[in-house]
């Protein structure tokens, strides 16, 4: 098979009664995965301190993380160049919990899953909430502990974007147009999930699907073929392979090829 759950096992999407006027709309997105080794933690970002710390006394157990996300944060964070060679990687700060209620979500957040997960179904299969607690936060309990944990293992869940935004082309803080042009660039568009303005409520794949097929339409449209002539070619001119090409308005270069079969 081509796809996979990536270790997790579960997937939750929640909602806080009184955090939003609709409640049909959620606000958390909880992932249950299973920790298959403790090198599978440093992909979340746990240093081999609070890995050992936290799992150690369990090794010979199956442990299961929950991963409590906001599905709509209000903090935002940059990305920035490093410097002007292009491989260099660029300064990124994901700024958490910049918005003060951003953290308090979280804990509710954090709150819920552990009630799912250690609810009387999940019980039946004897999962418990792990006793031993992270280190750097032994000193707290109750909502201020898992403050501390927030604080302490914050993670990202890949779904980013934002760092093209799309909108009004007055507004200085958008990178390209609703035609996904860059602005001030000619011939230059961003076709991706960095052009979404706010994180969609769940995760990107189908938003950037989305976003690509209206990319390609766009495209399309853009090009305005004066003539089409045969392109020289190899292949035989009886071919279903014989390519061609025309000669273009409305591109950057005065040739756009076209692959016909």
């Amino acid at each position: 098979p081509l796809a996979s759950t990536e270790a997790v096992t579960l997937i939750t999407f929640l909602n806080r009664e009184g955090l939003r006027p609709k409640e049909d709309i959620p606000d958390f997105e909880n992932y249950y995965a299973e920790l298959p080794s403790f090198d599978y933690a440093k992909q979340f970002g746990m240093t081999p301190e609070v890995t050992e710390g936290t799992f150690g006394p369990y090794r010979d157990s199956t442990v299961v993380l929950l991963l409590a996300q906001l599905v709509h944060p209000k903090s935002r964070g940059t990305v920035r160049l490093n410097s002007t060679d292009p491989y260099d990687p660029p300064l990124i700060d994901p700024n958490y919990y910049e918005d003060p209620q951003d953290l308090k979500d979280m804990v509710e957040a954090i709150k819920t899953g552990i009630k799912i997960a250690t609810s009387e179904p999940m019980q039946k299969f004897g999962a418990r909430y792990l006793d031993k607690k992270v280190p750097g936060c032994e000193n707290f309990s109750g909502d201020e502990y898992i403050e501390c944990i927030a604080k302490a293992v914050p993670v990202t869940t890949s779904h980013q974007v934002g760092t093209a935004t799309m909108g009004d082309p007055k507004d200085p803080f958008t990178v390209v147009d609703p035609e996904l042009r860059v602005k001030n660039v000619k011939g230059l568009r961003v076709v991706d999930a960095s052009v979404m303005p706010l994180v969609p409520y769940g995760n990107t794949n189908i938003p950037t699907i989305m976003v690509a097929e209206k990319g390609s339409d766009i495209i399309k449209k853009s090009i305005k073929c004066d003539k089409i002539v045969p392109l020289v070619s190899r292949d035989d001119p009886n071919s279903p392979n014989w390519r061609w090409f025309c000669r273009c308005r409305g591109c950057q270069s005065s040739l756009s090829v076209v692959f016909v079969k």
